[in-house]
């Protein structure tokens, strides 16, 4: 028996995109600062499914900053812990698009963001078979799913420079199928201040 997936929003990730740009044009043409700044973002972390499994997140984040908005569109691979677990692993991706706001001084920011995220992957379902006398390693069926959630994001980070900025991000996805909630240290480079 295979799960079919489950999808809050039937939006294509062009549709989103036209859609975000849309937006950064808006805010472009309010004309609310002069400081225009950009960064690209790694980040390496742990998730939780809010259940028992666990495993390794990792991914990039690029930064658009026009006043103290920002705009991002990410990338994260989570991968599920592989010692002693089922087969096949569960693999997640994940591509966001968020807008949000800063706040902060010279060398202390605060980041606040929210936006869509298409998550896609693929799970274990039934038990195909157990290898007799190892009870714990069993072989399963996978799935592939797609779904659309909500990208939420708050951040922490240190500017020390103005080209630098070190940092821990807490993020989450929320969706019907596999949410996540992944915490992330970050190192930011580009151009983050005046």
């Amino acid at each position: 028996m295979r799960c079919e997936p489950v999808r809050l929003l039937d939006l294509s990730p062009y549709t989103i995109l036209v859609f975000v740009f849309l937006l950064s044009l808006y805010s472009g043409a309010s004309g609310q600062s002069t400081f225009k700044g950009f960064s690209v973002n790694p980040k390496v972390g742990v998730y939780s499914q809010f259940k028992e499994n666990q495993g390794f997140a990792g991914g990039i984040e690029f930064n658009r900053f026009n006043g103290n908005t920002i705009y991002s569109v990410d990338y994260f691979l989570f991968g599920e812990f592989s010692l002693m677990d089922p087969v096949p692993n569960d693999v997640f991706n994940q591509i966001g698009f968020m807008i949000g706001r800063y706040t902060g001084n010279k060398y202390f920011r605060i980041e606040y963001q929210g936006g869509l995220a298409p998550f896609f992957g693929k799970i274990r379902t039934e038990s195909l078979s157990g290898t007799p006398g190892t009870p714990s390693y069993r072989y399963y069926e996978e799935d592939k799913f797609f779904t659309l959630g909500l990208a939420v994001k708050l951040g922490f980070k240190i500017v020390p420079l103005k080209q630098i900025s070190l940092g821990i991000d807490v993020q989450t996805n929320l969706n019907l199928k596999q949410p996540v909630f992944f915490p992330c240290l970050s190192l930011e480079i580009g151009r983050l201040k005046n």
